[in-house]
């Protein structure tokens, strides 16, 4: 994987949780914590395991995720956790059709996929977080 995908990814997570924490409120602190700590640990996967079972794990980790993700966003009054979980879904449907194929190029193309969109799905969670925050109630 070229080396732009992980370094975009880990500045805006680092961007978008900067923002999210100051932004954001209560409700968001445990959503930013279970990106944060699913990021960390598909990275300790990453950096001790194997393929394949490397890629069995990641997956994992990102449809534990995901889940985590829908029961925030459906019940959330505010839209860009549905748009995040949007993404992070197709995230999380390109990693399990990557799971299919033998291991390759298209298998690896897959995988990038996959990766490239955790980025715009950041962008909209640090975006998302600083509307709402010009929405509410000033009081």
């Amino acid at each position: 994987m070229p080396m732009i995908v992980p370094l975009a990814f880990w500045s805006l997570l680092l961007c978008a949780t900067a923002i999210g924490w100051h932004a954001g409120d209560r409700r968001d602190y445990g959503i930013l914590f279970a990106i944060v700590f699913a990021a960390l640990l598909t990275l300790a996967i990453q950096a001790t395991l194997a393929f394949p079972l490397e890629n069995f794990l990641v997956a994992a980790v990102n449809v534990l995720l995901l889940i985590v993700l829908w029961r925030f966003a459906v019940r959330s009054e505010r839209n860009w956790p549905i748009w995040f979980t949007g993404m992070h879904a197709a995230t999380c449907f390109l990693s399990l059709a990557a799971l299919l194929l033998p291991a390759g190029g298209q298998r690896a193309l897959l995988e990038m996929a996959a990766a490239f969109w955790s980025i715009p799905a950041l962008a909209v969670l640090a975006i998302g977080v600083m509307l709402d925050q010009k929405a509410a109630p000033r009081g």
